[in-house]
């Protein structure tokens, strides 16, 4: 079967170019791709688990734990400004969506309230986010469907999870971050970000503790203190890395941490910053059982100890 030499993308196919000729073909349909110059796509229900929040000023992943509750990134909805200040969400102007729509199997939610972590917090020496994790509520129950699951984590144990981490960190393992946001080199020494017209992947290796805190050099801004990990892109001669804010560390079938951002790096040319599950793994229900994807309401109410409505944030 000849290759494309190209492809074009558009918003509900893409139209696949060879000798001439050319074919139109949902865009959920391609194939994955090994990662070469360019991040693959995503495949059909490939993360049944990502979801996305919008609002007329951000778009941020996110990860559905149960029918009601979804993880993302603090900062999608509480952000800093220049001076330090902090700028909440407006909630009814922010929605969330699942599954796919263009095929007519997604799902709208709108956002009831969010949680963010008391020790959540900017660097005082840069825009680095520490303890960057939250949890959103939705005003509507999820209905799961082959597109629309619910994740999982390895052990609601601390000592199991840590455990299986380190497994992932000392042996290498392969993790994956996924996004439409794409950070790509310039040619100038510095990277842009780009949107893409669909779900993009990328391969990430773990960082030890030690080699984190190394990468970033200045204590204040030292995110390992918070639970923070750090992931290199695996694959040497990619040019561009993947990653929405609040999409899942995704390593070994199991969710292990929230997306906070993707950095620029003379070592390791990208990285990217995460925050582990681990401090929150007491939040989530006992009778759960672990990596079983067929089961919901994951966190309770309380996952973390206080509660942002939008008629708090109104005042």
């Amino acid at each position: 079967m000849l290759k494309s030499k190209f492809t074009i993308q558009f918003p509900l196919t893409i139209i696949t170019v060879t000798l001439g000729t050319f074919h139109m073909v949902p865009a959920e349909s391609i194939k994955p791709i090994p990662a070469t110059y360019n991040t693959r796509f995503a495949t059909e229900a490939e993360f049944p688990f990502k979801g996305n929040i919008i609002t007329n000023t951000i778009s941020c992943g996110s990860i559905i734990m149960s029918e009601t509750f979804v993880l993302s990134a603090a900062h999608c909805f509480i952000r800093f400004d220049s001076s330090g200040r902090k700028k909440y969400i407006d909630l009814s102007d922010a929605f969330m969506l699942f599954g796919s729509l263009l095929q007519g199997e997604g799902l709208m939610r709108r956002i009831e309230h969010y949680s963010v972590s008391p020790n959540y917090q900017m660097s005082q020496t840069s825009p680095v986010l520490h303890a960057d994790i939250a949890v959103a509520y939705l005003n509507e129950p999820l209905k799961f469907s082959y597109k629309i699951q619910p994740a999982t984590v390895v052990s609601t144990d601390p000592m199991v999870f840590l455990q299986a981490w380190n497994n992932i960190v000392d042996n290498e393992k392969a993790c994956y971050v996924m996004g439409w946001a794409l950070m790509k080199e310039n040619g100038m020494g510095s990277y842009d970000f780009y949107d893409s017209d669909f779900l993009r992947v990328s391969a990430v290796s773990a960082l030890t503790d030690e080699k984190c805190k190394n990468s970033i050099g200045n204590e204040e801004d030292n995110i390992v203190r918070y639970g923070g990990v750090c992931a290199k892109h695996m694959v040497l001669n990619e040019d561009v890395m993947a990653g929405d804010a609040g999409a899942a560390l995704y390593c070994e079938g199991n969710v292990f941490g929230v997306l906070s951002a993707l950095k620029a790096h003379k070592e390791y040319t990208r990285i990217a910053h995460f925050f582990l599950l681990k401090d929150y793994l007491s939040h989530i229900e006992d009778e759960v059982s672990e990596g079983s994807i067929k089961k919901g309401h994951f966190f309770i109410s309380t996952i973390l100890p206080y509660v942002i409505t939008n008629t708090l944030i109104s005042k």
